[in-house]
Formats: C-alpha cells, sequence, structure tokens
C-alpha cells in the first residue's frame, strides 16, 4: 500500500518522468495500445492521486466511473490495470508502485496480495 506525506498530498502536481515512454514497464502498453493506452494509464494515475493514499478501489463501480471519465468500456481499464504489470492489485484495492515513487511516497507490498480480476 502506499502511504503518503502530508508534503505530496496537497501537491496539485504528478511528476511525470520525462523518460516514462522509454521505461521498460511502458513498452508493452504503448505497443499494444498505443497513445489511446498511455492516456488511459495517465487516468487512472490521476483518479489515484484522488484517493486516500493513493489506493483506489478495485470494484465494479470505480471501473465504471473510470470507464466513464476515459471514454473507454470496464474491461478496457481492466486490461490496462491488470495486463501491463503497471499497477498491483490486491483484493479490492490498487495501486501504483511507480506512482508511489514519483511523489516520494513509501510503500509496502503485501506479500499475500493476489491480481484476481474483480
Amino acid at each position: 500500500m502506499c502511504y503518503t506525506s502530508k508534503q505530496t498530498k496537497n501537491s496539485p502536481f504528478l511528476k511525470v518522468r520525462r523518460n516514462i515512454t522509454s521505461m521498460p514497464e511502458m513498452a508493452d502498453l504503448l505497443n499494444e495500445e498505443g497513445s489511446t493506452g498511455f492516456g488511459t494509464y495517465m487516468m487512472i494515475l490521476i483518479y489515484l492521486t484522488k484517493c486516500d493514499n493513493c489506493v483506489g478501489l478495485y470494484n465494479k463501480s470505480s471501473l465504471r466511473s473510470l470507464s466513464a471519465e476515459a471514454h473507454k468500456s470496464s474491461s478496457y481499464i481492466r486490461n490496462i490495470i491488470n495486463n501491463y504489470d503497471l499497477f498491483i492489485v490486491d483484493g479490492n484495492v490498487f495501486y501504483s508502485t511507480q506512482l508511489c515513487t514519483s511523489l516520494n511516497i513509501d510503500y509496502t507490498v503485501n506479500s499475500e496480495s493476489t491480481e484476481d480480476e474483480p
């Protein structure tokens, strides 16, 4: 899970690395989904910054909400979250270690986490 500091929690900015499109984690997403997948990934990150401790709910309701914002299907959102190793799904929550790192947020990964679909 991610644990925010007071300073980063109040920041109005989301840090994005200049070389984000060159990072190995992004290669599959960009090759398979192109700019649409990248834009959806960014929208998911923005959603997570609005969640407590940058941990989002992973359920039908939150997927529908993300789907409406991104103008993509819930299954497409689920595909981006589950299939590119960009997010950690832990039961009914998910988060991005990349987001935690870029915001200097400490996170720990539950060793018993599963990446089952809802």
